[in-house]
């Protein structure tokens, strides 16, 4: 069955890791600035974890899944 994770944070301005605790490497996700002016860089999951860079202070939005 599918699995999902939802959340938001707040950029860095440097790597950020967002644990997902799904039984899997995703093969969803989906990032979404709630701002103007946010950039998303190095956007990558393996089988515990999403890095990404987010700049600094700019918030975001999350859905990781498993499908």
């Amino acid at each position: 069955k599918g699995q999902i994770k939802t959340g938001t944070s707040t950029g860095t301005g440097s790597s950020q890791t967002i644990a997902h605790g799904l039984t899997g490497t995703p093969n969803f996700v989906s990032v979404v600035p709630t701002g103007s002016g946010t950039s998303v860089t190095g956007l990558y999951a393996d089988s515990t974890n999403v890095y990404l860079t987010v700049t600094n202070g700019k918030g975001y939005g999350y859905v990781i899944m498993v499908i």
